[in-house]
C-alpha cells in the first residue's frame, strides 16, 4: 500500500514533536509520480538550517521541485524510478548540507 500525502503529514507531525535534532525525508510514490516531506524539528529549524535549501540541493536527483517553510518543505516529481537509484546520492547531499552548516 502507498501511503498518502495526508499520511505522510501525519508521520512529519509525530516527528517534529518527538525529539531534538531530527531532519527527516519522507516520501510515497505512485505509479506517475513522487511525492515528498522534508522537514526538521523546531529546535533545527532556529538554527542555521533550512530545508528550502536542502530540499534545492536535492531537486536535480529527483527533477523535483518544492515550496515550504525553513522547517517543512513538501515536493513532488514524476515518478521514473529515480527515489530508488538515486537513494545514496540524496542520503550524500544531506550529509554534505549538514557539514556545511556545521563548518560555519
Amino acid at each position: 500500500d502507498t501511503m498518502s500525502l495526508n499520511d505522510l503529514r501525519r508521520v512529519s507531525d509525530g516527528l517534529r514533536g518527538a525529539g531534538t535534532k531530527v531532519i527527516y525525508f519522507l516520501t510515497t510514490e505512485t505509479e506517475d509520480k513522487i511525492q515528498f516531506l522534508l522537514g526538521a524539528t523546531p529546535d533545527l529549524a532556529k538554527a542555521e538550517l533550512d530545508m528550502r535549501e536542502l530540499a534545492a540541493a536535492i531537486h536535480p536527483l529527483l527533477k523535483a521541485s518544492s515550496g515550504g517553510r525553513k522547517d517543512l518543505v513538501q515536493g513532488g516529481a514524476p515518478n521514473e524510478g529515480q527515489l530508488q537509484i538515486r537513494q545514496i546520492e540524496i542520503q550524500k547531499c544531506a550529509a554534505d548540507y549538514l557539514e556545511a552548516k556545521s563548518a560555519r
